[in-house]
Parts: C-alpha cells; sequence; structure tokens
C-alpha cells in the first residue's frame, strides 16, 4: 500500500486481528488512516490462511468441534449481544441463544462482519481503506522518521519492507509447549504430535495401537473426538490415554440457560489476602447459591467480571500459589464444554475407550515401533509403564513469548517485555494497550491485543472478554494517530 495517509499494521487476522480492522474501518473520527491486515501465508494449522478471521480456534470444519460457548455469548460487538445469533439465523441456520454451534461457522461470522466493514468504509470519502498481506513478520524496527518497517516474508515471493505509522500486534494462539523431560528427543520423533491442528497430522496417528494425549482440557476433547470419527469410519477399536497432572477434565455448560437470578459476587473476596482466603469465599457463595436453586456455574459467572481486579490485586507469591495449585480446578470449571461434547466424552470413558489419569510423565522412549512412556500416578510413588504408538500434546495454547519467534526477536531489542518474574503468562502493556518496553516506557507505536493479556488481567482468552479489549484498543490507535491540537 502507498499511501500519505498514517498507516496502521495489524499482524494477525484471528478474533483480535480481524475485530481491529472492524473497529478501525468502522470508525467515523475526523483522523483519517489506512489499515494493513497482515496474514500469515500458512495458519497454525498448515493450511492456506488466504481466508481470514479463522486462526487457530475457527479454521476446523469438523462438524463435531462446537464453540465453548453459546451463541447468544458470541457476538463480536459488546454493545450488540445477539449480532452472531442474527447472523446464523439470516445464514440459515436456525439457532437459538442458547445453541452451541460449529466452530467453522464463527469464522463465517468474523470474515462477513469484515466484508461488511469495508464496503461501509468504501461508502465514506474519507473512511480509511483496507489492504491484506500475507506474509510472515520477521523483524520491526523503528526508522529515523518515526515510523516502524515491518520486514515481510512472503516466502517464494521473497521479503519485503512495509513502512507503518501504527503496528497493532494481534497474534493469537502458539503452539503448545513440550513438557520437560529429563530426555527430549522424543520431540523430534515422528510419533509425537506437538501440534494437533497442523494439516494432516492426526490422519498419521496410528489407531492400530494406543494413543497418549498430554493434557485433559478442552484440545484433548477436540482430538479425541476426532480420533473417535477416525476409528468409527474405520472399524478399528479406540484406546486413548489423557493424563494430566490433575486428571481434570472440563465441566460441562448447561445445556440451557435464559436468565439466572444469582449474579451477586462473593461479597468477601475483595477483603481476602490469599488465594486460600478466595477459594474459601467462592466455596461459601456456591452453597449459598445452591441452597436457593442456583447452581455453581452461576457462581463462576459472576467472578468473570471482577477477576481482572482481584488478579491485579493479588501479590506475585499469590499469583503463582494459584497458577500452581488452583489453575487447574479454575481451569476445569471455567472452561467449559459443550454439552454435546461433553456427553461424547463421557460416552467414550465408559466404554473405555478414553481413560483419564492423574499422574505426572516422567518419560517418553522411541522403541521404534512404539513409544514407552514412564508416568507416576497422582499420590504414588511407583512409575509405571505403557505402550503406545502415537503421542499427542494437548496441553492448549502456550503464552510464553519464546513460542513466537517476532516476540523474541523484539524483547531481546527491548521493544516489549514480558511479564514480570517468568510467570509466562504474556506480555505488559499499558492501560491504553501501548506494549511496554525494557526500560519501562510504553511504546510510542506498538500496541498488543490478545490472550496474552492475560498476564494483567487474566480473564482475556474467550470473545466475551477479547472483544471489549479489542474496542478499546481501537480507540486508543485511533487516539495515538489524532492530531496533537485535538
Amino acid at each position: 500500500m502507498t499511501s500519505s495517509r498514517p498507516v496502521v499494521a495489524i499482524i494477525g487476522a484471528g478474533f483480535c486481528g480481524t475485530m481491529m480492522a472492524v473497529h478501525l474501518l468502522r470508525a467515523t473520527s475526523n483522523t483519517v488512516y489506512d489499515v494493513v491486515l497482515i496474514n500469515r501465508p500458512t495458519n497454525a494449522s498448515g493450511k492456506s490462511s488466504h481466508s481470514l478471521a479463522r486462526g487457530l480456534a475457527y479454521g476446523t470444519n469438523s462438524a463435531e468441534h462446537l464453540l465453548n460457548v453459546p451463541a447468544g455469548r458470541m457476538s463480536a460487538f459488546d454493545d450488540a449481544p445477539n449480532d452472531f445469533a442474527d447472523f446464523l439465523n439470516a445464514s440459515g441456520r436456525s439457532t437459538s441463544t442458547n445453541t452451541f454451534v460449529e466452530r467453522h461457522r464463527y469464522g463465517d461470522y468474523l470474515q462477513a462482519t469484515l466484508q461488511a466493514a469495508v464496503a461501509s468504509a468504501v461508502r465514506r470519502s474519507t473512511g480509511a481503506l483496507l489492504s491484506i498481506q500475507y506474509a510472515n513478520v520477521d523483524d520491526i524496527n523503528r526508522t529515523f522518521s518515526g515510523q516502524y518497517a515491518l520486514q515481510l516474508n512472503e516466502g517464494g515471493a521473497g521479503v519485503t519492507t512495509l513502512h507503518a505509522t501504527v503496528v497493532v500486534l494481534a497474534l493469537g494462539n502458539f503452539l503448545p509447549s513440550n513438557p520437560p523431560l529429563e530426555d527430549s528427543t522424543i520431540y523430534h520423533c515422528r510419533k509425537y504430535v506437538r501440534d494437533p491442528w497442523a494439516s494432516g497430522a492426526l490422519e498419521q496417528v496410528d489407531l492400530d495401537q494406543a494413543v497418549l494425549m498430554m493434557g485433559t482440557g478442552l484440545t484433548m476433547y477436540d482430538v479425541a473426538m476426532s480420533l473417535k470419527r477416525r476409528a468409527t469410519a474405520s472399524g478399528k477399536p479406540l484406546r486413548l490415554l489423557a493424563v494430566s497432572r490433575r486428571g481434570l477434565i472440563p465441566q460441562p455448560h448447561r445445556a440451557s440457560v435464559d436468565h439466572t437470578d444469582f449474579t451477586d459476587v462473593p461479597p468477601d473476596i475483595f477483603g481476602s489476602t490469599s488465594v486460600r482466603q478466595d477459594l474459601q469465599s467462592i466455596r461459601r457463595q456456591i452453597r449459598r447459591v445452591e441452597a436457593h436453586g442456583g447452581d455453581w456455574r452461576d457462581v463462576m459467572a459472576s467472578l468473570r467480571p471482577i477477576a481482572p481486579a482481584r488478579w491485579q490485586q493479588l501479590p506475585d507469591v499469590e499469583r503463582r500459589r494459584f497458577l500452581r495449585h488452583l489453575r487447574p480446578y479454575w481451569d476445569s470449571h471455567r472452561h467449559r464444554a459443550a454439552p454435546e461434547a461433553a456427553a461424547q466424552i463421557n460416552s467414550m470413558m465408559k466404554v473405555g475407550e478414553l481413560i483419564v489419569r492423574a499422574a505426572n510423565l516422567v518419560a517418553l522412549t522411541d522403541q521404534g515401533d512404539s513409544v514407552s512412556v514412564i508416568l507416576r500416578r497422582r499420590g504414588q510413588q511407583d512409575a509405571e509403564q505403557e505402550s503406545v504408538g502415537s503421542v499427542i500434546n494437548c496441553t492448549g495454547p502456550s503464552s510464553g513469548i519464546d513460542a513466537e519467534p517476532l516476540l523474541w526477536r523484539l524483547a531481546a531489542k527491548g521493544q516489549l517485555t514480558a511479564d514480570a518474574n517468568g510467570l509466562g503468562l504474556g506480555l505488559l502493556v499499558t492501560d491504553h494497550y501501548r506494549v511496554i518496553e525494557s526500560n519501562g516506557a510504553p511504546s510510542n507505536g506498538i500496541f498488543y491485543v490478545g490472550p496474552l493479556l492475560k498476564a494483567q488481567y487474566w480473564e482475556a482468552t474467550a470473545v466475551p472478554e477479547l472483544r471489549k479489549h479489542v474496542e478499546a484498543a481501537a480507540e486508543a490507535v485511533i487516539q495515538s494517530l489524532a492530531p496533537s491540537d485535538q
């Protein structure tokens, strides 16, 4: 794009990048600018990403992969709560607000939302123009003129430079980390699948042998259901072993809830001084709510709006205590599964196709035609051995900046900072989403929005929270482009 107007470069075209572009295109401020949306040549699943708004979450076409939030809560706009449900109904997919729909339909919705924003901007003579580029951003450097030079690697098309006034990092989710092992050579073996979303990854899994899935969260659900479909089609028996430290699996959503009267937060939670006291406060509230006919899910829902403030109150020692001891329980109750998915997983467990085990992974050894797995069950001293044909990493997206080359390059140059004291949760940003440089100063023109905000807000991984952050970040970007006399 050649333009005399300011240019906003958005790196990443999943939910956050797409909706950042939408908000910038829809804005009616006096500030005039253009937008470049940069999408990877291939996405995290190894497929061509020339279709936007998919990312890791919405790139699957499998019918069994459902949204983990009902349609009525998945609007991309905080002030239009039924927007997604209305889109589905207008598209011929009759849907109630309580329906858990296929994830690819949300990608369709985001694409349509972006197209509508582009059309609206074109109709305005001063509206922003959108251009789309498919490239990996290898580096970002500040120029003498105060702009940013983005080094774009377009694969076979070579390397080019894009100059931008403002850069928005909206990189989305990263590959899962490899669990630490004394001997990690298995991670270079073909029997190990680090990225279950890579093109054809699950098709290569040998179903003639047992399969180990590391992790028991929502990614495990998706992988287990995909392998179940393969096993059913081939007529092969299915033997899945899912392992995590606590052995907790996601709780199911309620099948239907239009309204609840139980929205009060635990009354004493902000008076506590530790996560132990927080847990006691939450348990007391659950007992009160259930005594009046409510559900523990009502209490979890009441915590979502206050979780960022409570997280920011906690000292690092209490954050570490939460991450070590309580996070598995939080995740399994907070990040729940669609009722249909939970029912299928429970059915697989009942007939022995899926075994979930609370255990620590001691060793993985390639034995040629199989993988030897050494586990130590929770609460036991002696280890035990299993033999599997494949190992799949289902631990979920990593939030460490070392998982994304662009971020660690920027960190190495002091252009951004990871969360304090090595918690590995994401990036430090200001209240206006500017990344914080190594000297503690806010960046002049690099912003971040996405799941790595959980370093500061904790609740920053689902659409109901991210849509608020994206809208606020877009407003901050627009304000940064305004002339200083405005």
